[in-house]
């Protein structure tokens, strides 16, 4: 009902309206048929490898959330002694699934917050991460995110047996450094996306990590556990099962991380072709801009000199922050001729 709602009294609006009304494009939206849309996209090495790194994590999360509650149950059941997780009492069952569920909404919510606030102030250079500032924060940070969660995830499945709270802790920062990812990745997409292929590119990589991550993830982990577990039954040969196989999620997150951060290394070269086609790229373009049906032609030049260390010795002002020299330079040589 909500969706024929949407179709029928929600205007379609502008692709990329949002932009536009922010002076970030200048050019004409063209749409182009969707086999051209889908090779652009196969060309964008960045939103390649930020798919395939974003499905391992998937993938990792689907697991932990589907098997650790089970994880822990069969090791409660062997400390207690008992031959089945049938036998545990519906208290403990419940309690276990209680804390595992508040654990991920919180790790959820302080995850996605956390990276968001970071991947700003790397690429803003707030404060201490003034000496490290980059365009290429977003995935810098979701690199991180999984190369954090590596050994959180790890030492979590080795002290189940042992200590359930600090277990909880390490499943805790394991959830969070996850997802990192969750905002950042989409932050990526949108800057080296044109806005006429965002929905591709969402939908296409939406299908893709749900499809070879959480619909999938909890099947492979189930197969591998039975393997190595054999004809044991006992609650202790299914934990160690579900302890080894494990393993996989953990190679996965490496794998995230290692393409996230080759995904950084493409981003400046796919992010630059993305003004481009906006229309925004570079200093030294003819433009024209219309201003009370007065049309005005020329060239972008850079009226700031650099220092330097890079930067505009001229302070470009607070609405500015965050831009790089260049941009800096561009803006505000747009708004001295729009004026």
């Amino acid at each position: 009902m909500c969706l024929v709602m949407i179709a029928l009294f929600i205007r379609e609006p502008e692709r990329g309206a949002a932009e536009r009304r922010k002076g970030e494009i200048v050019a004409e939206m063209v749409n182009t048929s969707y086999c051209d849309d889908i090779k652009a996209l196969l060309s964008n090495l960045t939103y390649v490898f930020s798919t395939i790194a974003y499905t391992a994590i998937v993938f990792v999360v689907g697991t932990l959330t589907w098997w650790g509650p089970t994880a822990c149950e069969h090791s409660e059941a062997h400390i207690a002694g008992l031959n089945s997780t049938d036998l545990l009492g519906p208290e403990e069952k419940a309690k276990i699934n209680l804390t595992f569920g508040i654990i991920t909404c919180i790790g959820g919510i302080v995850g996605v917050s956390l990276g968001s606030g970071l991947s700003m102030l790397l690429r803003t250079g707030w404060g201490p991460f003034k000496c490290v500032k980059t365009i290429r924060s977003d995935p810098i940070i979701c690199g991180f995110g999984a190369l954090i969660g590596i050994p959180a995830l790890y030492f979590a499945i080795q002290s189940i047996e042992t200590n359930m709270t600090v277990c909880y802790a390490l499943i805790f920062v394991t959830v969070t450094t996850l997802c990192f990812n969750w905002a950042t990745n989409v932050d990526m997409i949108m800057a080296v996306v044109a806005p006429t292929r965002r929905s591709a590119a969402n939908s296409w990589q939406i299908l893709l990590s749900h499809l070879l991550g959480d619909a999938s993830g909890p099947y492979v982990i189930g197969l591998i556990s039975d393997a190595i577990r054999g004809e044991d039954s006992t609650p202790y040969g299914r934990f160690k099962s579900l302890a080894k196989s494990f393993y996989l999620p953990n190679v996965l997150q490496l794998v995230s991380a290692v393409v996230f951060f080759v995904a950084a290394y493409t981003y400046v070269r796919d992010h630059n072709r993305f003004k481009e086609s906006m229309g925004k790229a570079f200093i030294g373009i003819g433009f024209a801009i219309e201003n009370n049906n007065e049309v005005r032609t020329g060239v972008l030049k850079p009226i700031y000199t650099k220092s330097l260390q890079g930067d505009v010795t001229a302070a470009a002002g607070k609405v500015n922050q965050g831009f790089s020299a260049i941009e800096r330079e561009e803006r505000k040589v747009v708004e001295n001729w729009s004026c």
